[in-house]
């Protein structure tokens, strides 16, 4: 039951005596507040050095992991260059069981990346380009071909792309749009990946399912609720 206090038959004596019970009861709040999110602060502080360790350890054994992986793959690769007598210029190697069951595959990407003086070589050919421009039919075609020298979200030319405009600048034989494109080519800096495991294995109905190899993409078993 809630009493309550008629605030204006209190003395001026009981009015300051409820006011620092008040304040009392409001600091001793806040002591509570501020002790209560230290003690989160050092659990959590404390659970984190609890769990490096294990972090540490599975990182280790992936390293470790994915080394003996290539290690012996590598050997594969070297195999099968000599009984083939080709030497293959990739940068992904795939190996499956006989039956098709398991797949791993190994390797790097690389990503095109370009030094800034490719701009200048943009330029350089835009300029070409629009020089071209007598009629709406030739703007629309040099549009078209300026397209290969768009960049992508990243800001990143194709260098597929560049290879296939250089080839129309030596066919042009026009040695600024030659030499545009030579500033582009030279610009190229291509930036290659760290090295990646990728294994696959066919389940139960025969699809192609990926076999997680990292922390991030493996799936949290959930414990049914008693």
């Amino acid at each position: 039951m809630t009493t309550t206090i008629d605030l204006s038959k209190l003395t001026q004596e009981q009015l300051l005596e409820l006011k620092n019970q008040v304040a009392e009861e409001q600091k001793k709040e806040e002591s509570q507040k501020k002790a209560g999110r230290l003690l989160y602060k050092q659990m959590v502080s404390d659970e984190i050095v609890t769990l490096y360790p294990r972090l540490h350890l599975l990182s280790g054994m992936l390293s470790a992991i994915k080394q003996d992986i290539f290690d012996s793959l590598k050997t594969f690769i070297k195999m099968k260059s000599e009984l083939y007598q080709a030497t293959e210029e990739q940068n992904t190697h795939s190996f499956s069981t006989s039956d098709g069951q398991i797949t791993i595959e190994i390797g790097y990407n690389v990503s095109d990346s370009w030094d800034d003086t490719v701009n200048t070589g943009i330029t350089k050919v835009n300029e070409y380009m629009r020089s071209l421009v007598t009629d709406q039919p030739s703007k629309n075609l040099v549009d078209t071909i300026m397209k290969l020298l768009s960049k992508d979200n990243k800001g990143n030319l194709k260098a597929s792309r560049v290879l296939q405009l250089r080839q129309m600048a030596d066919n042009s034989g026009n040695t600024e749009f030659i030499d545009g494109m030579q500033i582009i080519q030279d610009a190229y800096r291509p930036t290659r990946s760290k090295e990646f495991v990728r294994c696959y294995y066919k389940g139960e109905t025969g699809d192609k399912q990926v076999l997680p190899l990292s922390i991030t993409e493996a799936p949290i078993i959930q414990v049914p609720n008693e």
